[in-house]
């Protein structure tokens, strides 16, 4: 728990979980949250010393273990089945090799059983007590918030994935934390 009172949430799962959607609905809630802040940073230290609030993302599941320890973050995973996310990638970005077996690690990753993770299915961020069950969790008092936004579309556009694939990176968040 922080000075403030709140504690520090994480947001995860396969890509194309709605991740995004979510980053987008705690700010509506009223708290900060980074959506892919992995990409914004060259080292695990620079996203420990960056994570704020909320950090909504994919893409450093390989570091579960050592984010639940050093930075202890209510984590909401959603689930979502890999050949469901592996189609969504193949129409934005068409056909890549080991995408499979990538997201079968990352999937595996996010598997772990600890007291700060709560699970979601994909298909249940449809279902309103659900998704407040699953906001609340994160930050106590945020569910009805999070809630109003359902319906709304957000997700990130190829423009902006391809952006992030063109800039510098050392590729840390990749290698499986030992």
């Amino acid at each position: 728990m922080r000075a403030d009172g709140s504690s520090r949430f994480w947001i995860t799962g396969l890509p194309r979980s709605r991740t995004a959607w979510f980053a987008v609905a705690m700010r509506a809630a009223g708290r900060a949250c980074f959506h892919e802040l992995t990409a914004e940073t060259g080292s695990y230290a620079e996203l420990k010393d960056r994570w704020t609030d909320g950090n909504s993302d994919s893409a450093c599941g390989l570091q579960v273990a050592r984010i639940l320890s050093d930075v202890a973050p209510r984590t909401l995973v959603i689930e979502r089945p890999v050949e469901d996310v592996a189609l969504s990638l193949v129409r934005i970005y068409g056909p890549r090799i080991g995408l499979f077996a990538h997201l079968e690690g990352l999937r595996e990753a996010l598997s772990v059983a600890h007291p700060l993770i709560k699970r979601i299915a994909f298909d249940d961020l449809n279902d309103r007590d659900a998704l407040i069950e699953a906001a609340e969790w994160l930050s106590p008092g945020s569910g009805k918030a999070v809630a109003s936004l359902s319906n709304m579309n957000i997700q990130v556009t190829r423009e902006h994935a391809e952006a992030l694939t063109g800039i510098p990176h050392t590729l840390w968040h990749l290698e499986r934390a030992a």
